[in-house]
């Protein structure tokens, strides 16, 4: 299975260096995930972090979104994602070398294939805990769509949304 995590960014070159560093270095096959960094227009010196860390075996790609607006970075990087799972993690994070190998056990479709449009009965977010997050949403700081899931929140318009159709919540 072929995992996609995006991360959008905006001046925080430090952060989201000491970030791809520990991605760098998850407990999963180095070709079976991808690292898109979706910068938000930093100013700071964003692409030379992120050029640093695509001299690993890691596929990373860089994505420069000029219009303000984190859902229009996430929403760029969607537009290249290559995941069989995609998932969203912050610059500030740092996910536990165990992160992405857990995923598809916390896959809301597994055993069932790969859903596409139409086949998905309702959109389902799973919230997986990430232990080493400084912060966060109770601890809870990372979010895992299947790519039909998240095509399907963008169904009946043909555009990419501008913000989420829901409010993000804390989970207890």
């Amino acid at each position: 299975m072929f995992v996609s995590i995006v991360i959008a960014t905006r001046n925080r070159k430090a952060l989201l260096g000491r970030t791809l560093d520990v991605l760098a270095g998850q407990q999963w096959p180095a070709d079976q995930y991808e690292i898109i960094v979706a910068d938000n227009g930093s100013t700071d010196g964003t692409p030379e972090a992120v050029e640093r860390a695509m001299t690993g075996e890691i596929c990373v790609r860089y994505l420069f979104v000029p219009t303000p607006g984190k859902s229009h970075a996430v929403n760029a990087a969607l537009g290249i994602a290559r995941g069989d799972l995609i998932a969203f993690t912050d610059d500030d994070v740092q996910p536990s070398p165990e992160w992405v190998a857990g995923m598809p056990r916390a896959r809301p479709f597994a055993g069932l294939g790969l859903p596409r449009i139409g086949d998905i009965p309702e959109i389902v977010v799973e919230i997986i805990p990430s232990s080493a997050a400084p912060g966060g949403l109770n601890g809870l700081s990372t979010t895992v769509l299947a790519p039909a899931v998240a095509n399907a929140i963008y169904a009946g318009t043909g555009k990419r949304m501008r913000s989420l159709p829901f409010e993000p919540m804390a989970v207890s």
